[in-house]
């Protein structure tokens, strides 16, 4: 099982970092710099493919995956045209090497291996939250339709006649995260629960460490020591990724997030080269352009898996314009220093003007409107969130005292750093959102956090993430403290104990020991950090043996994924549903959704009516259906209605406290006639397994 799950997460790797890879190598990025990039770019590729081949008629996995093919030739061909017409050199500067990321792999895989072991008991069981019941269902879809569109979304279009769906659901949504499980499943022919724990997988254990390190690397200079640490670093908080692996099922935005770093840190090298170029007078140096085009590849991926991740980058990078991109722009550009303060205030009030107008202006857009309107119910007094973020607490509460400390150690250190400070900036930028996106203030909220559901896991995750290269930073500095007190110790002993003059072999043998014993306590400081930020006990209640905050996050986790008779769709009903399958095969197969049978498409392949996403107009048949099929032996009406659908059978599971559905539309109407029991007229029971019932309908025999 956990074998099979290790070949799906290779295949799901490939799926999700090759075709970006291959696109960002073409247009003139070294290894690491175009791996970083991978993701998001893939993500655009089969975004793109799926829309176009639906256009065409076109539908499957093999149309999709020559789609990406097509569209890497063409995009390559567009670049040789521009290269040619503008001079463009294939020379993309970069600040991480390959041995930086296959540390990474190597750690990432360990660190998101213990994690996804831990956490799920089975990697076919899925997380049991309402927004992954609709992901669940879309890529089910997708799987059995081909339609890998984002404008044509749906659980029901394209397996029923229309006139006889229960609901008119299709329309859009980003779908760049669906596809990939899509393609995985269809690849790898496994469970879609076991292609989407895998692809989740690879964001949260290699492509957010990439762009982690790249970053860090970007502002603090190449140290491989900051690939030994990231990992760890990455998820030891439990705001970001664990959280939004255990709560809701987020996994769109969540993979959105992680990309976002790598879309950070290409905006950053994007513009630090052109500063660079304009101070050296390389204007006609063309070369930039490279880097532009892909940076929109990147981007335009990123908005195909959430368009919101793209409004957390611009949260972080309004920082970098108005700390070091304008200042440097000006002072590099006015001749009259006299008018260099006002002509940099100036461009920075209007910068600053245009960014909060088109900020309101998308706010108040009738496209956002449904997704600004969403309001949670929190309200954190901002004392509260302050102490919170200075905790490292965030929306936990409990404080992550390793953490923090780090954190703060490596903050610190990021405002004594030229190339670094405006991310310092960022975080507090970040901060100012979390404070007031948690308050009880409506119109607060949505300014703020609007673009993010007012969602506090969510904002949660952004500031998480902002702070994972202080944290490594911090690492870092700790490292060093301990190598220089060893490197003192060693002096000291050295002068002491042994004359150089006398014995100079010794001494050399000596310094070169001492080297080694040096570098040898970096490693070991180096795993004591990993330790601490993944320990399973509170360092700060030491010595009792209380459970750290990663720890608690991996018991969520597993309680999360569990499939208990307490769940929507517990183990039972799921094995109740094989042995319904069996007997009805494909047939439709009537159901009320809210008994937990709306899964039992998307996870067991029973061809049920209602497959829970419900759309804004209902059929007649469906009204007549879900009224009145419990009159079915009187009603001839409703026995038409069955007969349309082609329905023979009605499945009942166990309606429990946790078979709840918030996303169901509650307004268009009751679920009355689904109440079907045993000696119903007009029902005769095929199967019974406890409190679980297969029905054939025979009023229509």
């Amino acid at each position: 099982m956990w074998f099979t799950f290790a070949l799906v997460i290779v295949i799901a790797a490939i799926i999700t970092l090759l075709p970006g890879y291959l696109f960002a190598r073409l247009l003139g990025g070294r290894r690491a710099f175009s791996l970083v990039l991978a993701a998001p770019i893939s993500v655009f590729l089969f975004s793109v493919s799926g829309i176009v081949i639906y256009l065409l008629g076109l539908r499957g996995l093999i149309p999709l995956l020559i789609g990406v093919a097509i569209l890497l030739i063409l995009i390559f061909g567009i670049y040789i045209f521009l290269q040619k017409l503008f001079d463009i050199k294939q020379i993309i500067p970069s600040s991480i090497d390959m041995k930086d990321l296959v540390v990474v792999s190597i750690l990432g895989t360990i660190v998101g291996g213990y994690v996804f072991y831990k956490g799920i008991a089975d990697p076919n069981f899925f997380l049991q939250f309402d927004d992954n019941y609709s992901h669940i269902g879309w890529i089910t879809h997708s799987v059995q339709t081909g339609i890998f569109s984002m404008f044509k979304v749906s659980v029901y279009e394209d397996l029923l006649p229309n006139k006889f769906l229960p609901f008119s659901d299709a329309g859009f949504y980003p779908y760049g995260f669906h596809s990939l499980v899509a393609v995985t499943t269809l690849l790898s022919h496994a469970t879609v629960t076991m292609a989407e724990n895998a692809v989740n997988f690879v964001f949260v254990a290699l492509v957010f460490p990439f762009g982690i390190v790249a970053l860090t690397n970007d502002m603090f200079g190449k140290r491989v020591v900051f690939s030994i640490i990231a990992p760890a670093a990455c998820f030891a908080n439990m705001a970001f990724p664990i959280r939004m692996l255990t709560i809701h099922g987020p996994f769109p935005n969540m993979v959105a997030f992680c990309c976002v770093p790598a879309a950070t840190y290409l905006f950053v090298q994007i513009c630090d080269n052109f500063l660079n170029r304009k101070r050296q007078k390389y204007s006609k140096d063309r070369s930039l352009l490279n880097s532009v085009f892909l940076g929109i590849f990147v981007l335009l991926g990123m908005v195909c898996c959430h368009p919101n991740s793209a409004f957390f980058w611009a949260v972080l990078i309004f920082p970098y314009f108005i700390v070091r991109f304008i200042p440097q722009i000006v002072f590099g550009t006015t001749k009259n220093r006299k008018h260099t303060v006002k002509v940099l205030v100036f461009c920075e009030f209007v910068f600053i003007l245009c960014c909060v107008g088109a900020w309101v202006l998308i706010l108040k857009s009738s496209f956002m409107k449904s997704v600004v309107q969403f309001v949670w119910e929190w309200d954190v007094d901002p004392l509260s969130s302050i102490s919170y973020i200075a905790t490292q607490a965030y929306i936990m509460v409990k404080p992550e005292l390793v953490c923090a400390v780090l954190f703060w150690i490596g903050l610190i250190h990021a405002f004594t750093e030229k190339t670094a400070r405006w991310y310092g900036v960022s975080y507090l930028f970040v901060s100012l959102f979390f404070v007031l996106g948690l308050m009880g203030n409506v119109d607060v909220k949505r300014f703020f956090i609007g673009f993010w559901y007012t969602d506090p896991e969510r904002i949660a995750a952004m500031i998480c993430i902002t702070a994972v290269p202080f944290v490594i930073l911090g690492g870092v500095d700790f490292i060093q403290v301990i190598n220089f007190i060893f490197r003192s110790i060693f002096c000291i002993f050295r002068e002491k104990l042994l004359d150089k003059r006398a014995f100079p072999d010794s001494f050399k043998t000596r310094q070169k020991e001492g080297g080694l014993i040096i570098q040898g306590t970096a490693i070991v400081t180096s795993l004591v950090v990993v330790a601490l930020l993944l320990s399973p006990w509170d360092v700060a209640a030491l010595p009792l043996k209380e459970r750290s905050r990663f720890r608690q996050s991996l018991v969520w986790m597993r309680e999360s994924y569990d499939q208990t008779e307490k769940k929507t769709y517990s183990s039972g009903e799921r094995a109740f549903i094989r042995k319904v399958r069996d007997i009805v095969g494909d047939q439709i197969v009537l159901n009320n959704p809210f008994d937990g049978s709306s899964l039992a498409y998307a996870i067991d392949g029973l061809n049920v009516y209602y497959k829970f996403k419900m759309g804004d107009s209902e059929s007649p048949t469906s009204v007549t259906i879900r009224m009145h099929l419990n009159r079915v032996y009187y009603d001839e009406k409703v026995q038409e209605a069955v007969r349309s659908i082609g329905a023979h059978y009605f499945i009942r599971l166990v309606l429990t406290p946790d078979d709840q559905y918030p996303t169901m539309p509650k307004g268009i109407g009751l679920w009355s006639g689904l109440n079907i029991y045993d000696g119903a007229p007009g029902f005769e029971v095929v199967l019974a397994e406890g409190p679980y019932r297969l029905y054939r309908i025979t009023a229509i025999d």
